[in-house]
């Protein structure tokens, strides 16, 4: 389906990467859920898949919030306090 945008909804599974002496115990979220699109596409022989989140997904729109923007602020928190 090669220019086709759709819309899927991934987790991220941030375990593996949280070892650190600051996430023994202190219930760090490790887990979050994005809204992305998708697109596959074929640059000559190369195949792609194009993966972002929409502008209105990252910022809200006017008067409302967005579906991903503080799960990516918690994930940015997460990794932070991860040694």
């Amino acid at each position: 389906m090669s220019g086709v945008i759709n819309n899927h909804a991934i987790e991220i599974n941030l375990p593996d990467f949280l070892h650190g002496s600051n996430c023994d115990g202190t219930g760090i979220r490790t887990n979050f859920k994005l809204e992305l699109c998708r697109k596959q596409a074929v640059l000559g022989p190369l195949p792609l898949d194009q993966w972002w989140i929409r502008k209105q997904g990252l910022y809200g729109e006017r008067g409302k919030d967005s579906a991903n923007r503080q799960k990516i602020v918690d994930c940015f928190w997460a990794l932070c306090l991860a040694e």
